[in-house]
Formats: C-alpha cells, sequence, structure tokens
C-alpha cells in the first residue's frame, strides 16, 4: 500500500501514517466521526 501511494500520489499528498481498523467511527446521518479518530490515533 505504501508503495502504491508513493508512485500514484505526489510525496506531500501521501499519508504520513496508515491505519487498519474494521469499522469507522460514525456519527449523525452516517458520516465518519473525524474527531473520535483523532482522538483514537493521536495517542491522547
Amino acid at each position: 500500500l505504501r508503495e502504491h501511494t508513493a508512485a500514484t500520489l505526489d510525496p506531500t499528498a501521501a499519508p504520513r501514517e496508515l491505519h487498519i481498523v474494521d469499522a469507522l467511527p460514525l456519527r449523525g446521518p452516517g458520516k465518519v466521526d473525524r474527531r473520535t479518530l483523532v482522538q483514537r490515533f493521536s495517542g491522547r
């Protein structure tokens, strides 16, 4: 996956980290809860 993103995206657009999860946390009308993801993976 890292090789693919490095070959297809500009280095500044490629993600710094990759986390594999079973499901994304959702809120409201089925939108991804980005705050929860940030909290989960920022170590806070």
